[in-house]
């Protein structure tokens, strides 16, 4: 009996199962062109009920390739853990339009893919929230085993990348985060990524955490550490950071990974998906993310207490983390954190009305304080949860349209003012 991916191949360049060998490759045969290649990659996608990366397409071009992604895929990645199709008729999506999250400001809900925040947050974990905003709903018991087993396989870094991180660990941990997933991205154009068959956003969402980690630790000149296969996400950062765990601490981080997950079409998710209109790939999607969401007058800017909000109401996740770090058991300064977190809330509340009010994030720092992660490394904590809702725009926004450009107005009649136009530089 043959290898279902000879039979295939066979099937698609009109050949008998025994012409397709090893060394059979790409233009090795008359019918194995470029229009061949794309017949052959959409048979592949429709009986491994999968979706092939655009990188990857170009990699799977020899018999043996194929068929090492075919036996990986069929091993590792369930039926069910592919992109969910949309009912017959289904409408597509208008300019403007998205399935991945909604936020109502006016009576303070957020939810993603139409489920509450308030829900996600009791009854889901990170993996399971990170898989919905991936594929569109919940996993089930076993895609959430299969979806842990492949974060765990892949959480470990290249060796390039550990040398570029050991070489720049002085660099803010933003600039370096995404330098280093843009150069993820380059190792996957020059076939040098080890896990080839596990789609790249999965690989992205598992190796973050361990690439702040990784520099923390350089930093400090302490060792390197290594991430487990064996735990959770949450438990995998406490690992990683050298953190106390226990199910009270975990099960906080867990929380604080899930309520940041997505918010909406900010700056950063935008950039993310102009990015992926344009047809680039996934890395650089995220890395252009990451540099919108380092900048200070990001909508949810991790630098800053207080914001001006898109809720009329409180923000949910705000409620839900503030809750959280009241019932912590935590260190003996909890209790100062907390009278300095409700002060802040006190002095903001005649402010409400005018649509200011303590964020998310900054409640979500004081549980980061309190858990001991230290404080250089909020900005990238918050990156490594938040990359789930980017990776659920950019390939949202991949199937659709670009994004319409920003149309600007030239004004000859307006004088140019010193802060709108740089400096040159000084003659020598």
């Amino acid at each position: 009996m043959h290898h279902p991916s000879t039979q295939l191949m066979a099937d698609v360049f009109g050949l008998e199962p025994e012409q397709i060998t090893e060394e059979t490759g790409y233009r090795s045969i008359p019918s194995w062109d470029h229009l061949g290649h794309l017949e052959l990659m959409m048979q592949l996608e429709q009986q491994l009920d999968t979706i092939i990366d655009r990188r990857l397409i170009q990699q799977l071009d020899s018999a043996a390739a194929i068929r090492r992604f075919y036996d990986e895929q069929a091993r590792a990645l369930p039926a069910q853990r592919s992109k969910p199709a949309e009912p017959a008729g289904a409408p597509a999506l208008g300019p403007g339009q998205t399935k991945v999250s909604e936020i109502d400001g006016e009576s303070g809900t957020l939810s993603y893919r139409g489920i509450p925040i308030e829900r996600l947050a009791v009854t889901s974990c990170f993996e399971e929230v990170a898989y919905l905003l991936l594929y569109g709903r919940l996993p089930d018991a076993r895609e959430l085993t299969a979806f842990r087993e492949r974060q765990g396989r892949v959480r470990e870094l290249p060796e390039p990348i550990l040398v570029n991180i050991r070489r720049n660990c002085r660099c803010t941990p933003g600039s370096l985060l995404r330098t280093a997933v843009s150069a993820l991205g380059v190792l996957e154009e020059n076939r040098q990524e080890p896990a080839p068959a596990i789609p790249a956003a999965e690989r992205l969402i598992a190796r973050i955490p361990t690439i702040l980690a990784t520099q923390a630790a350089a930093r400090a000149g302490a060792a390197i550490p290594f991430p487990r296969a064996d735990l959770t996400h949450a438990q995998n950062i406490l690992h990683l950071l050298r953190l106390p765990r226990g199910e009270e601490r975990e099960r906080l981080l867990d929380l604080a990974l899930v309520v940041q997950a997505e918010h909406g079409c900010n700056a950063s998710a935008f950039a993310a998906r102009v990015v992926a209109g344009t047809g680039a790939d996934i890395y650089a999607a995220v890395t252009v993310a990451l540099a919108a969401f380092a900048g200070p007058t990001h909508e949810s800017s991790a630098q800053a207490a207080n914001h001006r909000r898109e809720y009329r109401t409180e923000d949910p996740r705000a409620r839900l983390l503030r809750e959280a770090v009241q019932a912590f058991q935590g260190p003996s300064e909890a209790s100062g954190m907390l009278d300095v977190l409700q002060a802040v809330r006190t002095a903001v509340k005649p402010l409400r009305r005018h649509g200011l009010d303590v964020n998310a994030d900054f409640q979500t720092a004081v549980l980061f304080h309190l858990l001991g992660i230290p404080a250089d490394l909020f900005v990238p904590m918050f990156a490594a949860s938040r990359t789930a809702g980017w990776l659920a725009h950019a390939l949202e926004q991949s199937q659709l349209p670009a994004p319409e450009p920003p149309r600007l107005q030239y004004r000859a009649d307006l004088p140019q003012s010193p802060a709108e136009t740089p400096a040159a530089p000084a003659q020598n």
